[in-house]
């Protein structure tokens, strides 16, 4: 495996990094965005690239464009999902909360995520304390999606206070969700509410060997859908049908 490091910036944790690893027996390779040791972000180098999950998901659940929606992404600095959202839905309103600037700037320059740290109209990012960022967002928003590798660096989902998922619990419109991924779900982890049904749904990718994982969380009665692009629902659980 030969790794070259093509960026590195400092943050408050220590440091922010893009690497490129080739394989070459394999035939792959990938860009991958570090904060410290835990890998935030891969992208592979393929002649047909596999969309990233954020997007898969936050694509298919936007309503129709005459509807009004919000997203809050917890850990989106370097998402592509905000900047597809507010493009692909003329009615869309994204804030994407993130712990490091660095995680913003080296997205934007390396993965073509389209963010900066500002205030707009309809794409907002801020960088901070990730509690601080959830206790200013304003309530009425339809879906929260949680970022399990962006949570990783700061000791996982627990990190986040009680007060701020309660925040944003009682933030969401009727029929809100939270959705949570790519990663499997920590064992104890406050990721489903009290009450709530779930369904979880998974990606394989056999010539990179992992699985991505999203849960869908919701408090209210309502459908899930039945399979995202590349995703299979494996289980749901609760009163929602």
């Amino acid at each position: 495996t030969y790794v070259e490091e093509i960026s590195r910036r400092p943050a408050r944790s220590g440091s922010v990094s893009v690497l490129a690893r080739r394989r070459p027996a394999d035939d792959v390779a990938s860009l991958e965005l570090r904060e410290d040791m835990h890998i935030r972000r891969v992208m592979p180098f393929e002649r047909t690239l596999r969309l990233p999950w954020d997007v898969v998901v936050a694509r298919q659940l936007l309503p129709d464009p005459g509807v009004s929606i919000r997203v809050v992404f917890i850990g989106g600095g370097a998402s592509s999902a905000p900047q597809a959202i507010v493009s692909a839905h003329p009615r869309a309103r994204v804030d994407a909360l993130e712990r490091t600037g660095a995680v913003v700037e080296l997205g934007r320059d390396h993965f073509g995520t389209g963010l900066a740290i500002a205030r707009g109209d309809r794409l907002s990012v801020f960088a901070g304390n990730l509690d601080d960022l959830i206790e200013s967002l304003e309530p009425g928003f339809d879906i929260v999606v949680f970022d399990r590798a962006a949570l990783a660096p700061i000791g996982g989902v627990s990190a986040l206070s009680k007060a701020s998922v309660t925040r944003l619990k009682a933030g969401l419109n009727p029929g809100g969700l939270f959705v949570w991924g790519p990663r499997r779900p920590e064992p104890g982890a406050p990721e489903i509410p009290d009450g709530w049904a779930h369904a979880q749904y998974e990606r394989s990718d056999a010539g990179r060997g992992d699985t991505q994982v999203v849960l869908l969380c919701r408090g209210d009665d309502g459908e899930w859908p039945e399979a995202f692009d590349g995703f299979r629902r494996v289980s749901t659980r609760g009163s929602v049908r």
